[in-house]
């Protein structure tokens, strides 16, 4: 994602700005990068989670009818 950067032209372009320019990218681009995988892990967290809860719930449903098929017959 960062590309391919010539470091040496953006420095000679501009001896003070140049470094400073591509450090605030480069810190930029990683910012932006962990951000959307720190949304991906949430994201699936929370997938499995509310999958997990729902997987509980089936389980009480068929223990419920368990519990009232032996008091029925």
């Amino acid at each position: 994602i960062l590309g391919d950067f010539d470091f040496h032209q953006l420095e000679k372009a501009n001896r003070v700005l140049g470094p400073i320019f591509f450090m605030l990218f480069v810190f930029f681009v990683f910012f932006v990068l962990i951000n959307m995988f720190l949304a991906i892990i949430n994201d699936t967290y929370s997938e499995v989670k509310s999958d997990m809860a729902n997987a509980k719930n089936e389980f009480e449903i068929a223990d419920y009818f368990k519990k009232v098929n032996v008091y029925v017959c």
